[in-house]
């Protein structure tokens, strides 16, 4: 029989070899690819990813996480678009956007955006191409293309935000524009529960509106 002083030994050495921090971005990865905007877009696994670093290599994890999230909402259809997509934007990585570390971080950021606007766009048509060509098929994908270009750069302050806010706590809620890109990366993350609620009133609603009025008070007028 296990003596109890024997298990809080073995749980103290399982904790201390488990990295939390990537436990959480796994978990908030599953969210994101689980989240989509009506009309059957689901434009946030890629920005996620792109916002990581864009390496599957380190990112293997967060990776898999992501499309896990899209196959539960999306079906085997949206997780190999959203899979292709992730591939080719890491092959395109490697070859293009770590080329322009040199450049200053706006540039960093405008390059990681067309990346994935190519990234999404180019596997995005191969089914509208493979079937019957219709132009609201194609207008879907362009949009959600431009939903991409978007949200890489929000999803990026959101991470720097993070860092920011461990290292120098309260101090990073004096950046406006990052603490915004947070607040919407966590409601989208959030929009994983929509079908979830209580006597009628709907889980994420309520958080929605706690997570406004806490940022609001914090950050101050």
């Amino acid at each position: 029989m296990i003596k109890a002083a024997s298990l809080k030994h073995i749980s103290k050495h399982v904790l201390q070899h488990v990295d939390f921090e990537n436990a959480i971005f796994v978990i908030f990865a599953f969210l994101i690819g689980h989240s989509s905007f009506p009309g059957g877009f689901m434009p946030f696994a890629l920005p996620f990813f792109a916002a990581l670093s864009g390496s599957i290599a380190k990112n293997a994890a967060v990776a898999i996480s992501l499309l896990i999230g899209v196959l539960s909402a999306g079906g085997p259809g949206k997780v190999l678009i959203t899979a292709g997509s992730i591939l080719l934007y890491s092959t395109i990585n490697k070859f293009w956007v770590r080329k322009s570390e040199s450049h200053e971080n706006a540039k960093k950021l405008q390059i990681a955006a067309i990346t994935g606007f190519v990234s999404s766009v180019a596997i995005g048509m191969l089914p509208v191409f493979a079937g019957d060509f219709l132009l609201y098929d194609f207008l879907k994908v362009i949009l959600q293309g431009v939903m991409v270009i978007v949200l890489i750069p929000v999803m990026k302050n959101a991470l720097i935000f993070y860092e920011d806010y461990k290292n120098n706590g309260a101090g990073a809620l004096k950046n406006n524009e990052r603490l915004i890109s947070a607040i919407i990366v966590f409601v989208i993350a959030l929009s994983a529960f929509s079908d979830l609620n209580i006597f009628g009133l709907h889980i994420r609603n309520m958080i929605y509106i706690i997570v406004i009025l806490t940022a609001g008070y914090i950050a101050g007028p």
